[in-house]
């Protein structure tokens, strides 16, 4: 382990292993479309990567929102989720990502985060469904929720996809490649 330095795009001082450093490094340097297979986007840890090691590589994300963003989309359509794009990155009216699945679309926050995620991003992702044009609003995230968050969520009938969420999404895309 030790601090990336250099000219480097992932130089924000992240400790990262030499795996990791090489997931995310391919991860941002590929070019893709919206739809292309996870596959194609991380080829080092599509066939051996377990739950462990991807959450271990997202939690390093905490300092690159998009490239979360790209992840998530990528991990959502190995979950049967289509039409699966994100929104632009600025004023993006509280949702990231735009998703559908068995009919039902989803207006998606996305949060990565090394502490909990507050009630803001719930309220962000209730106020983006309308704005889409959506069926439900969901907040995804790599940690857990506030209280606050946890209640407004219930109140506005908003998802809300904490660790243990995501864990499950990264395990079924983990399993369909063996």
């Amino acid at each position: 382990y030790g601090y990336i330095r250099g000219s480097n795009p992932l130089e924000r001082v992240l400790l990262l292993n030499e795996a990791e450093i090489e997931f995310i490094t391919n991860f941002k340097q590929k070019d893709k479309p919206d739809s292309a297979p996870v596959d194609t986007v991380f080829p080092s840890y599509s066939n051996s990567s377990t739950v462990h090691d991807l959450l271990n590589v997202v939690d390093n994300m905490t300092t690159d929102g998009e490239l979360f963003e790209k992840f998530c989309c990528l991990i959502l359509e190995a979950n049967d989720f289509s039409k699966v794009k994100t929104t632009k990155y600025s004023g993006d009216y509280g949702v990231d990502i735009l998703a559908e699945k068995e009919g039902i679309t989803y207006a998606i926050q996305c949060k990565c985060y090394s502490d909990k995620v507050g009630n803001k991003a719930v309220q962000e992702a209730y106020s983006g469904k309308s704005f889409y044009n959506c069926m439900v609003a969901a907040v995804l995230t790599n940690n857990y929720f506030t209280n606050a968050a946890v209640e407004t969520a219930k109140a506005n009938n908003v998802l809300l996809w904490d660790r243990d969420k995501l864990s499950e999404l990264i395990d079924k895309y983990t399993k369909s490649k063996d």
